[in-house]
């Protein structure tokens, strides 16, 4: 095949496109191959997932058996191709399509050459830049040209990175070195494309430092009008929801696309001001340091609520400080749930010096908390090794984020370990939400803590979203589900009213 760029007649040159390289192509028939059938719903690139490309992307009314995905449609041009390469993934649920593309090809007498990977899924060398199956597609006997993936260091900028053994790798964001060196990707990752909504057209939003020393931030969001669904009789102001983020507690931020456009959608739908406050990351600050930065939040919230000098007017006009609720995504969650232990075993204290707190914490509502233990429950051990949010990751986190040593029945990770606080002395005045995803590995543990302090009479309720996978409303925050999820929420707070 033969291109020429634009120019001048005596600038003229020829481009010559001697191959191509297939990562997993997205082909798809009007008929599901065998690996498409079987792929589960929870896997990165899942059935439902690609049918939603399909619908988006071809021409209105097309089906997936369309020229543009099906080079072997009935009204697909005539193939003459170059020298192909194409690799296809043994986890990958377009495995079957790139493996019968490639051998009629051959069949055609096409130069087509197919190398697969075993069990990696879709897209894995963009997921992990940087590990051993993305070296060994560079170093293959086709000659895959692929330029090496730049490091980032998070003290220094962009840099290569120095010499040294990784020893951790979670999706080439995070990397650490065996000399102690942590690298940080200073990309957002693929769960937070660019086209999720930035705005929004009835939410206000800014940013601010809450902890200067520690340059920790908060972005907060308010429903442009005032007077908005959460505000009561007589009262314009709005229920406050103390958001933190997810990701293991090495890895997201409060600017990540996917948690900006959550909380854009919740401070729109459950008529609240929303404030997403970041924390700081393992492994260079191991737990509590997370659920310490919680606290600290919490603290600037109350100043902002008492000291007209140091408060932020944008914020103190439209938020009710006494009806305060800390919600949690994952990692979050399990920050939520320490602040709410923190707070029932200070009670006591409190209440007998005569305290009157400013800011109260009227609820707390833990979506898929990130809870470990060292014994697995089931959910745990029937989880799939292809999805995204697997177990190995999940252990990868806890190796990062305890105390170095620490197992995971430490009191950061399982609320019921050996040396965790009795939750039964703990005074959980301020009811409990906890939210678990069908197909969820986390599903079963979250389900136990929730039954659990029932049992020990806490007010806490469960709610589950069947078929739904960890982090959801995250991964996809203009959803069905999504808005589900925000409307139990909605109904929680104002549920749990103003009481004494």
């Amino acid at each position: 095949m033969n291109a020429r760029f634009f120019g001048t007649p005596s600038a003229l040159r020829p481009v010559q496109l001697r191959g191509f390289v297939l990562l997993m192509p997205f082909f798809i028939g009007a008929e599901p191959t065998p690996s498409e059938l079987a792929c589960p719903d929870d896997a990165f690139l899942s059935r439902d997932m690609s049918d939603r490309y399909v619908w988006l992307s071809l021409p209105a009314g097309a089906t997936a058996g369309h020229p543009f995905l099906n080079p072997f449609s009935p009204d697909a041009p005539g193939l003459d191709v170059g020298p192909t390469l194409v690799v296809v993934a043994g986890d990958d649920l377009m495995r079957d399509g790139n493996r019968e593309y490639a051998r009629r090809m051959k069949e055609m007498g096409k130069p087509v050459e197919a190398v697969e990977f075993p069990g990696q899924q879709h897209a894995f060398f963009s997921i992990r830049p940087w590990s051993e199956p993305v070296d060994e597609m560079r170093a293959c006997h086709c000659h895959i040209d692929m330029p090496s993936m730049p490091a980032v260091s998070a003290a220094a900028g962009e840099a290569p990175p120095p010499a040294g053994t990784v020893v951790e790798d979670i999706y080439g964001f995070l990397r650490v070195l065996n000399d102690g060196t942590v690298l940080r990707s200073a990309a957002e990752p693929m769960l937070c494309p660019a086209t999720f909504p930035k705005s929004h057209p009835s939410v206000e939003w800014k940013e601010a430092v809450y902890d200067k020393a520690k340059s920790l931030r908060v972005r907060m969001y308010k429903p442009s009008s005032s007077v908005a669904a959460g505000g009561e009789a007589g009262n314009n102001k709005l229920p406050v929801l103390v958001h933190f983020h997810g990701g293991g507690f090495c890895l997201g931020s409060c600017t990540w696309a996917n948690v900006h456009a959550f909380c854009l959608r919740l401070a729109a739908e459950a008529g609240a001001v929303v404030l997403s406050a970041g924390y700081r990351l393992a492994p260079e600050h191991r737990l509590p340091t997370a659920f310490d930065d919680g606290a600290a939040f919490l603290r600037w919230l109350r100043e902002q609520s008492v000291n007209p000098a140091a408060a932020d007017v944008w914020l103190t006009e439209a938020a009710d400080f006494a009806r305060v609720f800390v919600t949690g995504d994952s990692a979050g969650g399990t920050i939520a749930h320490h602040l709410a232990v923190r707070a029932g075993l200070a009670r006591a204290t409190a209440t007998k010096r005569g305290d009157l707190d400013p800011v109260t914490v009227r609820g707390y509502v833990l979506l898929m908390p990130f809870f470990g233990g060292v014994l697995r429950t089931r959910s745990e051990a029937e989880c799939h090794s292809e999805v995204l949010l697997n177990l190995d990751l999940f252990d990868r986190f806890w190796r990062l984020s305890l105390p170095a040593g620490a197992t995971r029945d430490h009191p950061a990770a399982n609320p019921f370990g050996p040396d965790s606080p009795d939750l039964a002395a703990v005074d959980f005045r301020a009811p409990v939400l906890v939210v678990v995803g069908g197909l969820d590995m986390m599903r079963d543990r979250a389900v136990d803590y929730a039954e659990r302090l029932a049992a020990m009479g806490k007010p806490v309720e469960v709610a589950e979203f069947a078929g739904e996978p960890h982090g959801f409303y995250a991964l996809d925050p203009g959803s069905d589900a999504t808005g589900e999820l925000i409307g139990l929420v909605s109904r929680f707070v104002h549920s749990c009213g103003v009481k004494g």
